[in-house]
């Protein structure tokens, strides 16, 4: 099973691909509805079996917290329009299973993926 863990932002899309640990950015464009062209295209583009995504993280700037929901929405709807399940997941939650804290390394992430079934399970 190849599974996508995916990093969305404004200013670019972090994908690393589990198990072979390929990792992609796919930085902005000059405008944002051209970003969210880009991101869609792109992401439709990555081969994985389910895609993982953080979720959106609250922001006092309301404009901020909706142009990073559209983020999210173009991306997983690239891998829904193909039929590869998505799911979010709390950044504070899972981070707190890896690392004890709400701050686990990359590193500390990696050796959880690698060895937990948390991943291993595609949603529904």
């Amino acid at each position: 099973m190849i599974i996508a863990g995916i990093d969305s932002a404004m200013k670019g899309i972090a994908i690393c691909l589990y198990p072979s640990n390929e990792l992609f950015w796919i930085p902005k464009a000059d405008t944002f509805n051209d970003s969210l062209v880009k991101f869609y295209v792109e992401c439709f583009k990555i081969d994985c079996d389910v895609a993982y995504f953080e979720e959106v993280t609250y922001v006092q700037q309301y404009r901020v917290t909706i142009r990073a929901a559209k983020v999210l929405g173009v991306c997983e709807a690239a891998f829904l329009n193909r039929d590869i399940p998505v799911c979010e997941v709390n950044n504070l939650s899972w981070k707190k299973q890896v690392g004890g804290s709400g701050r686990a390394t990359k590193v500390q992430t990696i050796d959880f993926v690698k060895k937990s079934e948390y991943f291993r399970s595609v949603p529904t």
